[in-house]
């Protein structure tokens, strides 16, 4: 069964063309929908609350903020999908019963890091419950090194990368490692014995021989 892709480029970071098909857009003028504190507000939602739920933790801040991703979404959707040609190419690639893909290509930070997935069509769901997969994909990526040969292993290995931004404070690189191993301590404890490690740095060299 073929994938049906939409492709959301962004030629700039103020400027968009949707294409779909054979067809296309114009290119569009663009912007975030997002202020500091929208990003701030999802930040703190996804990293702090998500990892420490059962700490103490501000309970109030997280529902508001829950509450607040629907309409977060449909500013997303809107910001891209408001012109009636793009909203044109949305409608025939959501009539589509095919599995499909939305690619958000573009090689600007500032795009790339938007919180796609909470594209919300209004008075609809959000994307993400549909049979589709959103991907981003940075664009004039291409070329470099050949991939190289895996050979197989009596175990399966999950490699979590943590990213620490400047002046972001501590950010717990187990959290998320440890939340997957108790899944399957519980879930498959007769078939798994999981366990952690930390690397720092992690270089190709180490993964490919552990």
């Amino acid at each position: 069964m073929p994938l049906i892709e939409l492709n959301i480029r962004f030629p700039s970071q103020n400027q968009v063309i949707i294409k779909f098909d054979d067809d296309e857009t114009e290119t569009l003028e663009f912007q975030s929908p997002f202020d500091k504190n929208d990003f701030s507000d999802i930040a703190w939602y996804l990293e702090t609350f998500a990892a420490q739920y059962i700490a103490d933790v501000d309970i109030k801040r997280a529902e508001e903020i829950a509450n607040r991703l629907k309409e977060l979404g449909e500013k997303l959707f809107n910001s891209v999908f408001t012109d009636s040609t793009a909203r044109r190419l949305f409608n025939s690639f959501q009539d589509c019963d095919e599995k499909r893909l939305i690619t958000l290509s573009a090689n600007h930070p500032a795009i790339l890091s938007l919180p796609w997935e909470l594209l919300r069509e209004p008075k609809g769901t959000f994307l993400m419950n549909e049979k589709l997969s959103i991907r981003r994909r940075y664009a004039g990526a291409g070329g470099g090194r050949k991939a190289f040969k895996v050979a197989g292993k009596d175990r399966l290995q999950v490699l979590f990368v943590v990213s620490r931004p400047s002046g972001a404070g501590f950010l717990n690189p187990r959290s998320e490692a440890l939340a997957i191993m108790q899944a399957l301590q519980e879930k498959q404890a007769n078939i798994y014995s999981a366990r952690s490690k930390y690397r720092f740095p992690v270089t190709l060299k180490y993964c490919k021989n552990t």
